[in-house]
């Protein structure tokens, strides 16, 4: 049987009574916590029986988290029936974990980057800090726009820094807050130069992984004002070789890309990411990745029934 006996933000110190060995010396225990998230997050810690029964601690628990744990005996045979679960525990709130962000797009007076959280600490974020400079001077508030408060876990948004000066590289960063407190920022220096979107790429939209051939149908990026779009490079990133490909036309879908990957090998496993060009100079950043393995197209000589 095991007992919680301390519990703070991320971590619970637990107590334990060996029961029936099953006549073979009992070697280790192990306490198993699951979270009520959907899906279930599980955390596992094995003690050996030096350590004190009355004193573990397992860690790496989620802030703000409901949990039920399970206590398993380990002898030569194998686990024991995990025991009935302890009374469920709620770990202590704390600050929203560091947003993660990442650069979109960008022109010569704004910069476009987007941002992540997965997890607020158990609390909702109540508000949001947005701050840039250029090099040698002061960090400025940039007001972000309405409805980006209480965004709740998983939750993605896209926000614009304008008023920028051309070619000037800025640090900018952002930070979370809740009703416990503010979250570390995340930080990155980029440049208020032209740079058009990359295209966004869904597994559902390959329309043909057969004979070495990947054709891959994607939303037209935006140029962001940089000028035509004039291709699209695609690459194999396990090798970060580029491959062979071209746009197909397709009538009535003026909104729509059509790009066909060829001479792939059959049976190979690729993964790949688009990058839009305009021109040989001005290239987004790489798109999000996409697995695919071709197939060979199986012909029928004959058909009778």
């Amino acid at each position: 049987d095991g007992n919680q006996t301390k519990m703070i933000t991320d971590s619970l110190t637990y107590s334990w009574t060996l029961g029936f060995n099953g006549y073979s010396a009992i070697t280790s225990v192990r306490l198993d916590c699951t979270d009520r998230q959907s899906p279930p997050h599980t955390v596992t810690q094995t003690s050996t029986l030096k350590d004190n029964p009355d004193n573990n601690t397992i860690t790496n628990l989620r802030p703000g988290t409901q949990y039920y744990c399970q206590l398993v005996a380990i002898n030569a045979i194998g686990d024991s029936d995990p025991s009935s679960p302890a009374d469920e525990f709620e770990t202590e709130d704390e600050v929203p974990a560091t947003p993660q962000c990442q650069f979109v797009a960008s022109t010569e007076n704004s910069i476009t980057f987007k941002y992540t959280m997965e997890y607020t600490g158990g609390q909702p974020i109540t508000s949001y800090t947005l701050q840039y400079k250029k090099e040698g001077g002061n960090f400025v508030p940039f007001p972000l726009y309405e409805g980006q408060s209480g965004l709740p876990p998983q939750q993605t948004d896209q926000v614009t820094v304008t008023e920028l000066d051309k070619k000037v590289e800025y640090e900018i960063r952002l930070t979370a807050t809740n009703s416990i407190g503010e979250s570390m920022p995340c930080t990155d220096k980029y440049t208020a130069e032209c740079k058009p979107f990359a295209p966004v790429l869904d597994s559902d939209k390959l329309t043909d992984m057969r004979n070495g051939v990947v054709q891959i149908v994607f939303p037209k990026p935006s140029n962001n004002g940089c000028g035509t779009i004039t291709g699209y490079t695609v690459t194999d990133t396990k090798t970060n070789e580029g491959l062979t490909s071209s746009i197909v036309d397709v009538v009535g879908e003026e909104d729509t890309v059509t790009i066909s990957v060829t001479g792939l090998t059959i049976g190979t496993e690729y993964v790949i990411n688009v990058v839009t060009s305009i021109g040989a100079e001005i290239q987004s950043v790489p798109s999000n990745t996409l697995t695919v393995t071709p197939a060979r197209r199986i012909y029928l000589n004959s058909f009778t029934f």
